[in-house]
C-alpha cells in the first residue's frame, strides 16, 4: 500500500511540473524592462574641486587626495547612455569632496562661504545644482543635451543682503498688516 501511495505522489508531481513548464512556455512574457536612452556618442565630464588657494582649502585637498585613491583635484566621468539616479555616486562624491574644502575654509577663517557649480571657470557659463541625488542626475542630464564637458566649483564668501528699507507710505495707499 505504502509502494502504490508513493507511484500516485510522485505521478501527481511529475503532472504538476509538466503542467507547469507548459502553461510557462504558453504563458505571455513580461515586457522587457526599458533601457536606458543611448546617446550618439559617448561623453566625458570634467568634475574639477577649483580648490582655493587657501591653506585650509589645501590641506583638505591633499588630505582628499591621500584618502581617495586616484583623486587629483578632478573627477572625470564619461557617460554612454543618460544617467539614472541610481548612479549619482561619482558626482555627489565630486560635491562632498568640495563640501569638504568649503567646510575647510570656514573652519580655520570663522567665516560663512557658499559653494556653487558652474559650467565655465569664469561662471559665464550655466550653474548646476549637485546638493543630492536628484538633483545631481537632472544636472548631468542638462549637461550631456548642451554636451558640455566641464564642471568648477566655486567658494565665495557669504555675504548677508542689507535689511531692505522701510517705504514710505503713498497718499490715498493703505498697508493694512
Amino acid at each position: 500500500m505504502k509502494n502504490i501511495i508513493k507511484k500516485v505522489l510522485c505521478l501527481t508531481v511529475t503532472l504538476l511540473v509538466l503542467t507547469s513548464v507548459s502553461y510557462a512556455k504558453k504563458a505571455p512574457k513580461a515586457p522587457k524592462s526599458q533601457t536606458k536612452p543611448k546617446m550618439s556618442e559617448p561623453l566625458t565630464i570634467l568634475f574639477h574641486d577649483n580648490c582655493p588657494r587657501t591653506t585650509a582649502a589645501l590641506m583638505e585637498e591633499v588630505s582628499l587626495k591621500a584618502t581617495i585613491p586616484g583623486y587629483k583635484g578632478i573627477i572625470s566621468v564619461t557617460y554612454k547612455s543618460i544617467p539614472e539616479e541610481k548612479h549619482a555616486y561619482p558626482v555627489t562624491g565630486y560635491y562632498d569632496c568640495c563640501e569638504r574644502i568649503r567646510q575647510a575654509m570656514e573652519k580655520s577663517s570663522g567665516k560663512k562661504y557658499t559653494l556653487t557649480f558652474n559650467t565655465k571657470s569664469d561662471k559665464s557659463g550655466n550653474e548646476i545644482f549637485l546638493s543630492d541625488k536628484t538633483a545631481a542626475t537632472q544636472s548631468v542630464i542638462q549637461l550631456i543635451e548642451q554636451k558640455e564637458t566641464d564642471v568648477y566649483a566655486f567658494y565665495e564668501e557669504y555675504k548677508e543682503l542689507p535689511p531692505v528699507a522701510e517705504t514710505e507710505q503713498q497718499p490715498g495707499i493703505s498697508v493694512s498688516e
